[in-house]
């Protein structure tokens, strides 16, 4: 059996016993393989995203303490702050006056933007805090100072990393002292 071409030319007979791959088979595979490399990524996307999700929200949470502590009195005497009662846990505190401002128990919680509530748990997203001891209180001063007491009596003496970890991934945010720089 002879094949010729369009314009006349002789090509070459395919054997019978010659075997391959249809064009519907390779697509098939291709189309496999595209949505199975799709969702594993996605899935890997998906624990660092929500780690650095929530090492934003909880730098957010940093900066709104640091701001409303700067804007709450010109007296200096009012306290905004983090109490980080676990590796897991945290919430936003406000005391009118650091003479008496306990945040584990008299301080005023307040909700965060964007948080259900004023408790703050972050295993929901698998997420732990290491770095810093716990329970922890990290308070503001009327200038931005970081403390680490809501008393305001002792500020920090050195830069504090919070590390947040999550699958195998972590990312770190570090307050800075007397600046009171948050960085993430």
């Amino acid at each position: 059996m002879q094949i010729t071409s369009i314009r006349g030319d002789m090509m070459f007979p395919v054997p019978p016993t010659q075997k391959g791959f249809t064009l519907l088979e390779v697509i098939a595979i291709l189309l496999i393989l595209g949505i199975i490399s799709a969702v594993a990524v996605s899935r890997m996307e998906t624990d660092s995203s929500t780690l650095f999700t929530t090492r934003d929200s909880l730098a957010a949470h940093l900066r709104l303490a640091q701001m409303r502590a700067m804007n709450t009195t010109a007296d200096g005497d009012s306290v905004w702050g983090l109490r980080f009662a676990g590796n897991s846990q945290y919430h936003l505190f406000y005391c009118p006056s650091a003479n008496s401002c306990d945040p584990a128990n008299h301080a005023r919680k307040v909700v965060a933007p964007g948080a259900a509530a004023a408790d703050i748990d972050l295993s929901a997203n698998q997420v732990t805090l290491s770095g810093i001891p716990f329970p922890f209180v990290l308070a503001f001063n009327r200038f931005g100072t970081p403390f680490g007491s809501a008393a305001l009596t002792t500020p920090l003496g050195s830069s504090i990393t919070i590390t947040l970890q999550t699958s195998g991934t972590s990312s770190r945010i570090t307050i800075t002292p007397l600046t009171g720089r948050i960085s993430s």
